[in-house]
């Protein structure tokens, strides 16, 4: 399967839009400047996603992408322990975003995450003072990455933000698998995404996390969860399924780039 246009089509996916979604790009920019020390690769990259979404012909909406973007760091972040299990992201975002204008930050509890956790848990929320969904969720995504990337590096899940854009490959049972897979072959999270955008796309959105990733290490992972996930299915329809998702991927990307040339 030839991939090699991909990378000219995220560029130029990502040069049209501008003013597509430049609101909620806007907004989710000063959501991501309002907390200081925490992850702050999460903000580009959120902002990136909502452009190339903002473009894709039949996608559910900008907000719906953020919010399994925001899905599949709380999955993540349950599993490392980041959150607890009945924790929103949403909360924790807003929580976040009133800690830092009450001087709560990472910074101020000396670069402890767990103090900071603590107090961000306890802190008593302003209903005035509540911010958008957006914002929520990007807030919450940067204290998501903040953690696990204290806790587990490999599982960080900035790299998997753009399959966000194709929720049906996404679903928790799947996220759990290949984190637990993930954690067994000892790589990056981000190699499954890799493998499934494929590498000059996924290059081209995350040009540091390219260097981690691997896109054979993140294809055997990507094999080995639907065979766990799917037992009873022969070698074939699993190879076929992945071969139609990665497809699909495809598709949905050249047709976005053809409709803003």
């Amino acid at each position: 399967m030839g991939w090699g246009w991909i990378g000219d089509v995220c560029s130029s996916v990502c040069s049209c839009v501008k003013s597509v979604c430049s609101g909620v790009c806007n907004a989710l920019s000063s959501a991501a400047g309002k907390i200081a020390g925490l992850c702050s690769t999460v903000g580009p990259a959120l902002t990136a996603i909502a452009k190339i979404a903002a473009c894709i012909p039949g996608c559910q909406g900008v907000a719906a992408v953020l919010a399994n973007i925001g899905r599949i760091a709380t999955v993540i972040s349950v599993i490392t322990g980041v959150f607890k299990q009945d924790e929103r992201i949403e909360d924790i975002g807003e929580r976040a975003l009133q800690a830092e204008e009450q001087g709560v930050t990472l910074e101020s509890c000396n670069g402890d995450f767990k103090a900071y956790m603590e107090k961000v848990r306890n802190l008593k929320l302003d209903p005035d003072k509540m911010h958008t969904a957006n914002e929520q969720i990007m807030a919450g995504c940067m204290v998501a990455e903040q953690g696990i990337r204290e806790v587990n590096p490999k599982l960080s899940t900035i790299g998997l933000y753009p399959l966000a854009m194709f929720s049906d490959l996404c679903s928790a049972d799947r996220l759990k698998k290949w984190a637990d897979i993930a954690q067994r072959m000892d790589m990056p999270l981000s190699s499954i995404a890799k493998f499934y955008l494929g590498s000059n796309v996924f290059n081209a959105i995350f040009p540091e996390e390219a260097k981690k990733a691997n896109e054979m290490d993140g294809q055997k992972a990507a094999v080995a969860a639907e065979k766990e996930l799917n037992p009873n299915a022969n070698e074939f329809e699993l190879n076929d399924n992945i071969a139609k998702s990665k497809t699909n991927i495809e598709d949905i990307l050249k047709k976005a780039a053809e409709n803003f040339k």
